[in-house]
């Protein structure tokens, strides 16, 4: 398990080809979803007049199973916003109703979401998908 700042400290690093970092609408969801062990690619904040105009976050094939273990803590988030898979090309995360909410609304959700990720426990992390439902 990675230290969270040092996380902190490596994204703040990551420049893209224009050598722009890491957009502040996307960076908390990236730092979170990095120290659940998620292998990210790419992430963008949205744009209303270029690229997609919403926050999405692209990742390894094979950190599927992190993503969907992050996902269920989306829910603590306090933001209507809720993430789900898009699987066109490589994986990316991305707000579910994306036509509900406005592009600040989008990226105060990422913010929040991202934030709830860095917030959990390492032994939350560590544990098998199935254990973090209660059994009935």
């Amino acid at each position: 398990m990675m230290d969270l700042d040092k996380i902190r400290k490596e994204v703040e690093k990551v420049k893209d080809k224009k050598g722009m970092s890491v957009d502040p609408g996307i960076k908390e969801l990236v730092i979170g979803l990095r120290y659940w062990g998620v292998k990210t690619i790419m992430s963008c904040e949205g744009h209303r007049k270029e690229g997609l105009p919403y926050p999405w976050v692209r990742f390894k094939y094979e950190s599927m199973e992190k993503v969907v273990k992050a996902l269920y803590w989306q829910y603590l988030a306090k933001s209507k916003v809720k993430w789900v898979i898009k699987i066109k090309g490589m994986p990316m995360l991305v707000p579910e109703d994306k036509k509900e909410f406005n592009l600040k609304e989008l990226q105060e959700g990422a913010v929040a979401f991202g934030k709830v990720l860095q917030e959990q426990p390492e032994s939350t992390l560590d544990k098998p998908f199935l254990k973090l439902f209660k059994q009935t």
